[in-house]
């Protein structure tokens, strides 16, 4: 978080351990930081390790913890 994170994504389920139903790392870490994530991401191997632009199509969503959406990476070819 001191590095400026606004967000970050995981190729996992959650960014809580399995065994953890009270999800402490969204309650203790990113929620009060305000930093959002992004769960169950594929082909996040494939990006650079910097200077992709990640677009995520985010919805209206009033008392919802989550939902589906589409996320892009845009690289660049040079």
């Amino acid at each position: 978080m001191a590095r400026g994170v606004v967000g970050l994504g995981v190729d996992t389920l959650g960014i809580d351990p399995g065994d953890k139903p009270d999800f402490p790392v969204h309650r203790h870490v990113s929620h009060p930081a305000g930093v959002w994530h992004l769960e169950n991401l594929v082909n996040v191997d494939q990006l650079p390790p910097t200077g992709a632009v990640i677009a995520v199509g985010v919805p209206r969503v009033v008392g919802g913890t989550g939902f589906p959406t589409r996320v892009f990476a845009f690289v660049s070819r040079d």
